[in-house]
């Protein structure tokens, strides 16, 4: 009974590493003088010292900005339907998107555009671009949407 109970707590305990340290807690990590692994007195990985190479900064990205007006978008189609949208930029910014056509020949596509018109406008408004997630679900309303958007916004660049 003694010989159960004591192999059933070191099944227990090496679980309960595996499950705090994950997968690979018994794997060498090459850490120099660590013996081997995180049960061995030192845990935190050490990474390789590598020679240093100059650091070169990052290069900065120039916003763009736009010129104040309402610019529409060209017409996009998909298989459900075309999408054109509208847009109104203040002080450089996009302030409104408005949707001029979205999907609505069957009653899913009516129901998927009145669901994905407001998360599109949102997203544009917050991106100030056409580079948004899109709406999943809305694949090809979402593409045709940013396709629109990026025309109209073609339209409001400034140099």
């Amino acid at each position: 009974m003694k010989k159960y109970f004591i192999t059933f707590a070191a099944i227990a305990i090496l679980g309960m590493i595996v499950i705090y340290y994950g997968p690979t807690a018994f794997k060498s990590n090459n850490v120099p003088n660590s013996g081997g692994g995180p049960l061995a007195g030192n845990n935190v990985a050490q990474s390789p010292s590598a020679p240093s190479s100059p650091t070169t900064p990052a290069p900065t990205s120039v916003p763009t900005t736009y010129k104040d007006g309402t610019y529409k978008g060209s017409d996009f189609q998909n298989p459900y339907g075309d999408v054109q949208i509208s847009i109104v930029i203040t002080n450089g910014k996009i302030t409104t998107v408005n949707l001029l056509s979205m999907p609505n020949a069957a009653e899913r596509s009516q129901y998927l555009s009145g669901q994905a018109g407001p998360l599109l406008q949102s997203q544009t408004i917050s991106a100030q671009s056409a580079q948004i997630d899109g709406v999943s679900g809305a694949t090809y309303t979402s593409q045709s949407y940013q396709q629109s958007l990026q025309s109209a916004l073609d339209q409001a660049k400034t140099a």
